[in-house]
């Protein structure tokens, strides 16, 4: 039944009122995520599915106040680190692992509560939100540990908490308001909360590939954590590259140098995929379509080559790598363990994702199982150019690493007919 417009109405409320008719027939059009015209008015409700924008804006109610406290958590411990009260934990028998966690365990049972008091307040699944929003604190709790241990200024603290708070809103919210049009979206927990108020269900595969990063970076932080907690990198000065190549050299295990860079790069696919995903998210803002996709490609890679190659390089720094042999089994067992995880994390993804028209044409063209050997190549040009001409020329070899790579990518997207 037609919706009148009366007469002296703007265009607005006649879009409106044309899409509540639209609506009320079952013919409102299907959401589509492209960019629309100036003069074209969208009401996200009334799409087909619904864009829903409520239900995220009630799923970061929880996120707010964990912001607060993982600040607190982070300003607690820079006191300590500045007036020096770490030192005398450091002196003591309690062990660096004890240290962390009891500083972190009050907030962290803090965020519980909010978690329990937000669920109970909107009548929510109080058992369901426990398990959707703990991987979340865990993550954010993660992140900011990092910023507590990398620097040691409150300035510094200040600058990197903000840029900390855009990056975990933009990689839990973006996702989550495309939940019902994308499988994609599941890579935000925040989508698991949209359809638990949406009265909607969700599988255990679909829990795994959204939490599951999150998880493995909290443990990858706290492994992290515990291995630079020493008095000299606490209280050291340095810009943010040197810190975390000072944290990835003292993470490594140097009595099992290749075992450890093996898992170094295993362990470093969650953070490298949540990355990507803020790569993606940028890039889609290009509207020139062939420099997205070049854009996305370029930074994608780079990003692998830096996680394949940063442990072997802070060795070579550190002197502990003496011939050319050395480097290149180091590269494989780098390259094996990216692998690894990368499939493991693939296949994970393609439970959900099996109906994406992207994927399916990867795997046509046979680009999921990406070979050993290519991550080899690329991951021993880095590392063997940075052993012959120093590690000051590492930032030119990675980016020789990374346009080898990405020309094999635009190879295989070519021969699949994606680019």
């Amino acid at each position: 039944m037609p919706v009148p417009t009366p007469a002296g109405g703007s265009s607005t409320d006649a879009a409106v009122k044309e899409q509540l008719a639209q609506a009320m027939n079952g013919t409102q059009p299907k959401f589509k995520a492209e960019f629309v015209s100036d003069n074209e008015i969208i009401v996200p409700s009334l799409m087909n599915p619904p864009v829903p924008l409520s239900q995220v804006i009630i799923a970061f109610l929880y996120i707010v106040p964990i912001f607060f406290i993982s600040v607190f958590f982070t300003s607690s411990f820079m006191d300590e680190k500045v007036n020096r009260k770490l030192n005398i934990l450091m002196s003591t028998p309690v062990s660096a692992l004890d240290v962390i966690g009891g500083k972190m365990l009050p907030y962290l049972a803090f965020a519980l509560v909010v978690i329990v008091g937000v669920t109970l307040a909107l009548n929510g699944n109080l058992l369901l939100a426990i398990a959707i929003f703990t991987p979340i604190v865990l993550f954010i709790f993660a992140v900011y540990l990092m910023v507590a241990l990398f620097y040691r200024t409150y300035k510094d603290q200040t600058f990197f908490s903000m840029a900390a708070i855009t990056f975990i809103t933009g990689y839990l919210v973006f996702p989550a308001l495309f939940t019902g049009v994308n499988n994609l979206s599941y890579i935000s927990p925040l989508t698991l909360a949209v359809q638990m108020y949406r009265g909607e269900s969700f599988g255990l595969l679909e829990y795994a590939f959204s939490t599951l990063p999150m998880y493995l970076v909290f443990l990858l932080a706290m492994y992290v954590g515990v291995r630079i907690f020493n008095e000299e990198y606490l209280l050291s000065y340095g810009p943010l590259y040197r810190k975390v190549g000072d944290a990835i050299f003292l993470a490594i295990n140097k009595r099992h140098v290749f075992t450890s860079i093996a898992l170094l790069s295993l362990l470093l696919i969650p953070a490298v995929f949540m990355v990507q995903l803020i790569i993606v998210a940028l890039a889609t803002n290009i509207q020139q379509m062939f420099l997205m996709f070049v854009v996305l490609l370029v930074f994608s890679a780079m990003v692998e080559e830096i996680a394949k190659s940063a442990g072997i390089v802070m060795l070579l720094e550190n002197g502990m790598l003496k011939s050319y042999k050395e480097v290149v089994a180091l590269s494989f067992l780098s390259a094996l363990g990216f692998l690894i995880g990368e499939k493991a994390l693939l296949y994970l993804s393609l439970g959900i994702l099996s109906d994406n028209l992207l994927m399916e044409a990867i795997n046509d063209a046979g680009l999921l199982l990406i070979p050993l050997v290519a991550h080899f190549v690329f991951t021993s040009i880095v590392c063997v150019s940075t052993k012959k001409f120093g590690t000051k020329w590492y930032v030119v070899a990675m980016l020789l690493g990374t346009l080898v790579h990405t020309t094999y990518n635009i190879y295989n997207l070519k021969a699949a007919g994606l680019f």
